[in-house]
Order: structure tokens, then sequence, then C-alpha cells
């Protein structure tokens, strides 16, 4: 199998790494590029849609800022506030320190921009009409991503080259089915997947995970134990996992991302059965006389719950890539798990109405 080796990275990937091109998941993409030399394309339409995302961010980054500022005044004192300056000039280095960081990243790849006159517009026009992807009901403000479509099929066409078309638009994704030379991918752990498809050491790797599912299901449960939990239901800000334990690990995906020597990293999407004792501060309602109240409520109990966990493990195997021997790490893409379930137990009292 042949994984085309020039790409298009939508905006809709992009965002989804948060702008954090320091991840596991975007350094193992970073490495594989380098290492099939990746060529990306990038349309102008695309790039000025990023640029545009990443002052959105800092706009909102400072705004919650200036909110917090407003709300809590005396926190200006704090030492360790980062808002002591004018937040205007604040914001021009936060952008700054964005934008380089974005440029960075894209640096790591060979890049061919794509301008105004590589879109063929009587193709985008013909998308329109008809209403194709990436057009569609209520979608009639999707020229910008069509203009991006074009003139990627444009340089596909002219250079007779396959395109891997890397994006989390359901739309764009769909526009791809209709043209042989567009591979669409929904995640830059999909495009490096199949990069590394074709290596003979992956071809066994499916039997090593499975061989080796006790141990990897071990190491992701340790890790997972040490992650943040808390109550997403509480209202009053001080409610708390008290204990947890996890009663069972699924793994529902692995995809692998990097190759090394008797090494591999795989991301993976996994859920954990939990079982948790905690205390919290939930909305509730309380009859007085045929009349409701509303009110909260305090909660505390043993709860069971399903939390949802992805990352990457990174993995050791024997020589014949058949077995994992080890797992050598474990990085999960979050830092804290909310647990939705409430604790069934009798109010201890009541929060806004006094008999």
């Amino acid at each position: 199998m042949s994984v085309p080796s020039v790409i298009f990275i939508d905006t809709s990937v992009i965002d989804a790494t948060g702008y954090n091109f320091d991840s596991e998941k975007v350094k193992a993409f970073i490495s594989a590029g380098k290492s099939k030399q990746i060529t990306v394309l990038m349309p102008m339409t695309t790039e000025a849609e990023i640029r545009r995302h990443i002052k959105q961010n800092v706009d909102s980054s400072l705004g919650a800022l200036a909110d917090v500022q407003r709300k809590v005044p005396f926190i200006r004192k704090w030492s360790w506030w980062p808002a002591k300056a004018n937040l205007v000039s604040q914001g021009a280095e936060l952008h700054r320190m964005a934008v380089h960081e974005w440029e960075t990243f894209i640096k790591n790849f060979t890049v061919v921009p794509l301008g105004y006159s590589d879109i063929e517009m009587s193709d985008v026009m013909a998308w329109y009409d008809a209403q194709l992807p990436p057009f569609g009901k209520g979608k009639s403000k999707e020229f910008p991503d069509a203009f991006s479509f074009s003139s990627i099929l444009k340089y596909s066409e002219k250079n007779g080259t396959s395109i891997a078309l890397i994006s989390k638009d359901k739309d764009f994704l769909t526009a791809a089915e209709r043209y042989s030379s567009v591979m669409a991918f929904d995640s830059l752990e999909s495009f490096v997947s199949a990069l590394f498809s074709d290596d003979l050491r992956v071809r066994g790797l499916k039997q090593a995970l499975t061989n080796g599912r006790n141990i990897i299901l071990s190491a992701i449960k340790d890790a997972a134990l040490n992650l943040d939990y808390y109550p997403v239901e509480d209202w009053s800000g001080d409610g708390s996992v008290d204990s947890l334990d996890i009663n069972e690990i699924t793994v529902e995906e692995y995809k692998v991302i990097a190759i090394g020597d008797r090494q591999c990293s795989v991301s993976f999407i996994a859920k954990a059965d939990l079982i948790a004792d905690l205390t919290c501060e939930v909305e509730d309602e309380v009859e007085v006389d045929g009349r409701y109240y509303d009110t909260t409520s305090r909660r505390k109990g043993e709860v069971d719950d399903v939390a949802k966990l992805s990352g990457i493990l990174k993995l050791r195997l024997n020589e014949d890539w058949d077995s994992v021997s080890k797992v050598d790490l474990v990085v999960f893409d979050m830092t804290d798990v909310g647990i939705k379930a409430i604790p069934g137990m009798d109010r201890d009292y009541y929060d806004g109405y006094e008999e």
C-alpha cells in the first residue's frame, strides 16, 4: 500500500491540537513527516483561516483574564497573576508567540503555497449549484473550504500525484470520496498509522497487542489512577473525589504512530469503568407546603461511571515483534477526568431555604 507523501491539513485538525505543537501526537507526526519526506500543501485560504483562529484564541484568552480581573479585582495583587501590564500590549506579545509556534511547526516540512490562481472557480460554482460537499444544506458560507479543496485538486491534476487530505470536517471527508486521487484521513494519528502500515514489523504488531493485552491494560490502569478526577455536576467548586478505583479498562482503538528498534508508539482510545466515592453539591428542589423551591443539596457516596481515555503508549517488543515485553511510557491527552454520576444518597442539608 502506498500512502501519499503530499498532504493537506485542514484547519479543523490544527484546531484539534489546541495549537499545542509540543504534544506527543504532534511530535510523532513531525517525526514521521520528516522520515517520510512529507510535502504539505498550504492553500492561502487555509493559512488565513489558521491565523484567524490563532488570533481568536488569543482574544478569547485575554477576555477570560480580563473577566477574572473584573470579578475578582484583588487578584491583581497576587504575585503570580500574569495580567499586571496592559492587556492590549500583552495580547500583542501572546499573538506573536502563538504565530511563532505555528510557523515553527510548519517549517518542519516542505511547504507548497497555493494561491488564488490555483482555484478553479468553475468547479467551485458547480459544487455550490449542486450543493455538493463541502457545500450542503445550511452551509452556503463554505467557500473558503471549497477554494482550498479546489486548489489541492488542481495541484494533484497538474503534478499527477495523489493527495492525503487530513480533516475532521465531515463535509471535507465526503468531498474527498468523489476523487480517486484524494485519500482521506480523519486525524494526524490515522495518517501516521497508514504511513507505517507497509512496514513488515507493523504486520506482526496486531498479534503483539493481543499477546501483550494484560501488560498494556495494567500500564494504562496504573497511569489512569494518577490522573485528577472531579465531580462534573458539582455547583460549589468544593466537590471532591475522595477515593477511586478502576474496575476494567477496554481499549477500543490502536494506531501505530512511530517505529524504532524493537520499540513502537501507538495512540489509543479506551474506556475505563470507574467506581468512586465523591462529594458534591448539586442543583435540587425542595417541597414546602406544596410549593417547590430551587435549592442545592450536598451528596456524598459511591458511584459507578465510565470515562473515555486517549493517549499514547510507548511499547518495547521482542525480536519477532509478536509480543510486548514492557510498556515504557503512557501519556494521556488529558490531565483530569470528570465523573458525571451523582451519589443517590439522602440530602444532608439544603441551601436557599430557611424554614
